[in-house]
């Protein structure tokens, strides 16, 4: 009632106007009743943004004050106290680029007392300034009353009402009667007391003073967080096989803590993903002291995906199928059934194929033969291009495969004749369409080409005496000169293909026949007591340019396997045809096998050679005497003793060799 009976008091310091003074309910009740509604009704203005600063105008006679950059309250603090008071006016300003955390004004209180600020609830609240140093802050400045000065806060610690931590104040209103609601409240006193009486609860502006009830209203309402900047994200990221980061680049200029949600997850600090897939990213900034800001979210999301390498990579050249088959296996490729990726082959730094997965084979036949060709196959997934897929080593295997093509020239043999030199030799069956080819060398000049058929594998190839030649089936024949075997050659025989030499294998100092040959050689078996007769007749070596040397040889017959038996007799020479040499060494009883070899001397030097052998043994004689008798030592009577005559075959020969029973 004190409070009620003190406003009452100030009505009677108000003068009506000129002409309405007789009675309040007369003439002038329109005009009463306009100024009752203008005195209960409620004055305010909001600016855009949140209030960051607050400051008390107080200055005489100045009813509509303004001040560069700031926004006032148009409601007169100090109003109805009469003409010689102080105007003083509430100025604020608002922004929206302070920090959230520190830089909007959470809270004004009032007391009665000044002071340079205090701590409330854990928060530091600080005297408002003034406009001017002649204006001490008293709101009642000039009006009586009680002294009331104000203070704000930007902190947070322990609000708890109308959006708590996350509140800000949007602006400001005056009324004649205090509001408490979710979105306003009038300020409150703290610590005051007037006329020995505690005052509490919302603040009337002019308490004690001859004025209007004038209530002072903070508008809030939960700032919410303006992202800036926002981070970067891969656009593909490659599997790991762990958690892998999606951000590429953190956002700088928020404040507040950056969050992100992952394919529907919480948010949470991290921007983590650990599968094979499409992610779809979601972020926000979140602060205790502010709503999150609005969600965001990457375009197209962010791509995991699989790098792996080929598994069991081989090149193998085949030269029958003509080309290079590659084979390899894919793995396990992370991922449920991932095919986002292709195959790329590439032969040394071109590019040759592009395979589907599935696909991992190619046979290849635009290499060069006869060259170490290096293959690689890449595994090119997600984002990679397979146009530039040489830059991905970390998804590349390679083989390398010799290509070199074979016509084997096996076993090549020349053998010499009276007539002829022949060729043998072996290669690998090829069917004809592989165009194989055998080139044949005389001591280097190449006389003819045969040309396999198909699967072939065995060749023979004569070199024949211009009198001696004859054409033989399946034999290619050269003879367009004179052979004799004074002359001896070289003969290569060369693998090609194309006319490309692969292969080759070379006889040499071949020539035809084999010197001086044989007719005859006989050597006598016990025709002769104690000596061994060696006869024998040749046909001379044409073109030699001295007489034949005969080298006599001869050992053991059962030593017919031991080369290193033979033991020389004698060193003989002779230009004669018909020739003879005793043995006269030879043990009873011993069969021997003798050795002629005759080397003859041409004119160019070659020393061709023949060799020829025969068995011969001495004749032994005795007398044969001894008893028959049976097992029991019985002489037997009347026995026949027969002689028979056989060489060491047992066949019937005109000496003997044994007795038989």
């Amino acid at each position: 009632m004190e409070h009620q009976q003190s406003k009452h008091s100030r009505w009677q310091h108000w003068q009506l106007p000129h002409g309405c003074c007789k009675s309040v309910i007369g003439g002038c009740k329109g005009i009463i009743l306009l100024f009752v509604l203008l005195i209960s009704g409620v004055t305010g203005v909001k600016a855009d943004g949140y209030v960051t600063d607050v400051m008390v105008y107080g200055k005489k006679d100045t009813p509509n004050p303004s001040m560069s950059g700031w926004s006032r309250l148009n409601k007169n603090l100090n109003a109805g106290t009469g003409e010689d008071t102080w105007d003083i006016f509430l100025f604020y300003k608002t922004s929206t680029d302070a920090d959230p955390e520190t830089g909007y004004i959470t809270d004004i209180v009032v007391t009665t007392y000044k002071q340079s600020g205090f701590v409330k609830d854990g928060r530091q609240y600080t005297l408002v300034p003034t406009n001017s140093t002649d204006f001490n802050g008293d709101l009642n400045r000039g009006a009586g009353g009680a002294d009331i000065y104000m203070y704000f806060t930007r902190d947070r610690a322990n609000l708890n009402d109308c959006g708590g931590q996350k509140r800000v104040i949007t602006g400001f209103s005056a009324s004649t009667s205090s509001t408490s609601s979710n979105t306003v409240q009038s300020v409150q006193w703290y610590n005051s007391t007037y006329k020995n009486n505690s005052l509490s609860g919302a603040a009337d502006m002019n308490k004690g003073a001859s004025g209007d009830y004038i209530y002072l209203n903070m508008n809030f309402t939960t700032q919410t967080l303006t992202m800036k900047n926002d981070p970067s994200f891969y656009s593909d990221v490659v599997y790991t096989g762990k958690a892998v980061n999606l951000v590429s680049a953190a956002a700088s200029g928020n404040y507040g803590t950056m969050k992100y949600s992952v394919d529907g997850g919480n948010y949470s600090e991290k921007c983590e993903a650990t599968t094979v897939a499409n992610h779809t990213v979601k972020y926000r900034l979140e602060a205790s002291f502010a709503n999150p800001s609005a969600e965001k979210t990457v375009q197209n999301g962010v791509n995991i995906y699989p790098v792996v390498k080929a598994q069991n990579f081989t090149a193998v050249f085949s030269q029958a199928a003509k080309n290079v088959h590659l084979e390899w296996s894919a793995g396990t490729i992370p991922g449920n059934n991932y095919t986002n990726y292709k195959w790329v082959v590439y032969r040394g730094n071109t590019q040759i194929k592009i395979l589907d997965p599935g696909n991992t084979k190619w046979d290849d036949g635009g290499f060069e033969n006869e060259k170490n060709v290096t293959y690689s196959v890449y595994f090119i997934s997600g984002p990679r291009n397979v146009n530039n897929a040489t830059q991905y080593t970390d998804a590349k295997v390679s083989a390398t495969v010799n290509t070199t093509r074979t016509v084997p020239v096996t076993n090549l043999k020349g053998v010499s004749s009276s007539d002829r030199v022949t060729l043998t030799w072996t290669s690998k069956s090829y069917s004809a369409d592989m165009n194989n080819k055998f080139d044949v060398y005389i001591d280097g000049e190449k006389v003819t080409t045969i040309t396999p058929t198909t699967d072939q594998t065995d060749f023979t190839w004569e070199h024949c005496d211009v009198d001696g030649a004859t054409q033989r089936t399946n034999y290619a024949t050269y003879s367009t000169e004179d052979l004799d075997a004074c002359t001896l050659h070289t003969y290569k025989v060369v693998g090609q293909i194309d006319g490309k030499e692969l292969n080759s294998a070379t006889v040499k100092d071949k020539a035809i026949g084999s010197g001086t040959t044989y007719e005859n050689f006989e050597c006598s078996k016990g025709e002769y007591q104690g000596t061994v007769l060696l006869k024998w007749n040749v046909k001379r070596l044409e073109g030699q340019s001295q007489a034949e040397t005969y080298i006599i040889e001869r050992r053991v017959k059962t030593q017919e396997d031991d080369e290193d038996a033979w033991q020389k007799l004698t060193t003989m020479d002779s230009d004669k045809t018909f020739l003879t040499w005793e043995d006269k060494t030879p043990l009873p009883g011993v069969y021997y096998e003798y050795r002629i070899t005759c080397y003859n001397y041409c004119s160019n030097g070659n020393r061709p050679s023949t060799t020829a052998y025969d068995t011969g043994f001495a004749l032994s004689s005795g007398v044969v005497s001894g008893r028959i008798t049976y097992g029991t030592g019985t002489a037997v009577s009347d026995v026949k003793v027969t002689l028979r005559q056989n060489n060491e075959d047992g066949e019937t020969f005109n000496h003997l060799r044994s007795l038989e029973f």
